[in-house]
């Protein structure tokens, strides 16, 4: 069964990209446990600089996922979007592989 946030990084059935907060991904989920190892990678400090950070997901059938960790940054009492990093997760089940 699919996990219900990440929709196990299946594009298939999806009709926009995927928005989660850092706080749902599930450490049952082999994806989800993927993409918090790769946050903590990338955007080490996220939880401590960004408000309510989250990740944005954009799948594609036979592409990578681009994922972006998003979040509002705290600024004189009002928050400000920001990016604090982006990566590409490949699957090379899902690629499609492209013929001369």
């Amino acid at each position: 069964m699919a996990c219900k946030f990440c929709n196990n990084f299946d594009p298939r059935g999806l009709e926009a990209s995927l928005s989660i907060a850092l706080s749902d991904l599930q450490e049952s989920c082999r994806y989800c446990s993927l993409l918090r190892s790769l946050v903590r990678h990338f955007a080490p400090r996220v939880e401590d600089t960004l408000l309510k950070p989250f990740l944005l997901i954009d799948l594609q059938e036979g592409n990578a996922a681009n994922v972006e960790v998003a979040g509002n940054y705290p600024h004189n009492g009002a928050g400000s979007f920001g990016t604090s990093a982006v990566f590409h997760v490949y699957n090379p089940s899902r690629m499609q592989i492209a013929s001369d």
